[in-house]
């Protein structure tokens, strides 16, 4: 935008995409009957085959194939107006087997008619009554409701210059008298432990006007990859860093003073943005930025919003709905978490039981290799002696055949 160029009109077009919207609802539903039909095989009991699922019984899948129908065919939390559930919108759900159907009609009707309203029916959205708020996201941990806001401390930019400085100099007309250095110090990450700094220079010829020490300054703030941007306030150098909040930090210097130049001067300036601060539903809210995030421990825990106001005070409310695909994933997360889920404790607690097993069949396979050892052992000696009691008997037989013969 600040290289556009003005004597040519770009237009922008946005509308609304049904037609992909249907196909992503379908794909959910596609997904989900595929998951149905896998939990059915691995916990269902063919009585004509006598054929046992894999998994027959299993609480913890039998828990996750409850809290999936309850979630698809239920009432959305938090929804107070409009569909609240996904059979207004052509979406049912057999009551024996689980497995979802589509009306298309019904479901390209209600796309049609109220397209956030199915939206809200899948996703996790806050909608805030005050439009100069606006949702960020949520957390697994955040519950439907609707949660008061309250900004104490308005987010702010790095800013410095502009119409309200007087001591930025209107060089709108006559332009520099004498060519400046301008030395810039800049920090993004100013609140961290070891924050990052560059450090950048820009030089401009004497005679340049304000649009063009603009252009100069962009193109040394482009060109050194950092978060500010310099305008035209009424003929008056501003600049202002693109994010909001304390991370944002800098520092300006010239090698030219008085009222021909910019109006830097040499002493140096510096300006730092502010972190938004406040809280959610009457609990502290930790700001960054221009976010403002729940981490309370309470229903509204993990709500964020973002204002760029720079007003203070009450800014109305948040209502936070919870919809089908947000509350599977989040209430799946306690089965399915890769680190503590409750899938990966069943599997790491099977793998024990192998690991076990594996030991005892090895003792096992052990002691049963000593006493085979044994067993042969004496196997051998038995063999020895039988040798040698076989070689005395042939003696006897031997030296009784020699016996003389006496008659009768």
């Amino acid at each position: 935008l600040l290289q556009a160029d003005t004597s040519n009109a770009v237009t922008v077009s946005v509308s609304s995409n049904a037609a992909a919207a249907m196909e992503k609802i379908k794909n959910f539903v596609t997904a989900y009957n595929e998951f149905n039909t896998f939990l059915n095989g691995q916990l269902n009991f063919d009585s004509n085959s006598q054929q046992a699922g894999p998994l027959l019984g299993d609480s913890a899948l039998r828990a996750i194939q409850r809290q999936l129908k309850d979630t698809v065919s239920g009432q959305i939390p938090g929804l107070t107006t409009g569909k609240a559930n996904l059979s207004q919108i052509g979406i049912a759900s057999n009551s024996k087997t689980g497995q979802l159907t589509v009306n298309e009609a019904t479901l390209s009707s209600a796309i049609s008619a109220d397209p956030e309203g199915v939206k809200r029916l899948f996703l996790g959205i806050g909608t805030p009554s005050n439009s100069a708020i606006s949702f960020v996201g949520l957390s697994a941990k955040t519950s439907a409701g609707r949660y008061g806001l309250n900004i104490t401390t308005a987010p702010q930019k790095a800013l410095l210059g502009g119409a309200s400085d007087a001591t930025f100099q209107d060089l709108s007309t006559t332009g520099l008298t004498s060519a400046e250095t301008l030395s810039f110090s800049y920090s993004g990450n100013y609140t961290a432990t070891t924050p990052t700094t560059s450090s950048f220079n820009v030089t401009l010829s004497a005679g340049l006007k304000t649009n063009d020490i603009v252009s100069a300054v962009n193109s040394a703030f482009a060109t050194n990859s950092v978060g500010l941007s310099a305008s035209n306030d009424s003929g008056r150098l501003k600049i202002t860093s693109k994010d909001y909040g304390a991370d944002v930090r800098f520092t300006v210097v010239s090698d030219q003073a008085g009222s021909t130049q910019t109006g830097i001067g040499s002493v140096g300036r510096t300006a730092q943005g502010a972190d938004i601060a406040g809280t959610i539903n009457d609990h502290s809210a930790t700001g960054k930025g221009n976010i403002l995030t729940s981490h309370s421990g309470f229903t509204e825990d993990g709500l964020s919003i973002s204002t760029e106001s720079a007003s203070t005070g009450l800014f109305g409310a948040i209502n936070v709905t919870r919809g089908v695909g947000d509350r599977l994933v989040s209430s799946l997360a306690t089965y399915t978490d890769p680190s503590v889920g409750i899938l990966v404790a069943k599997s790491n607690g099977l793998q024990a039981n192998v690991d076990r097993l594996k030991k005892d069949i090895d003792r096992f396979s052990a002691r049963l290799t000593e006493s085979g050892d044994q067993f042969r052992s004496q196997l051998i000696r038995l063999e020895s002696l039988l040798g040698k009691f076989q070689a005395t008997s042939n003696y006897l037989s031997n030296q009784l055949s020699k016996l003389p013969k006496f008659g009768s």
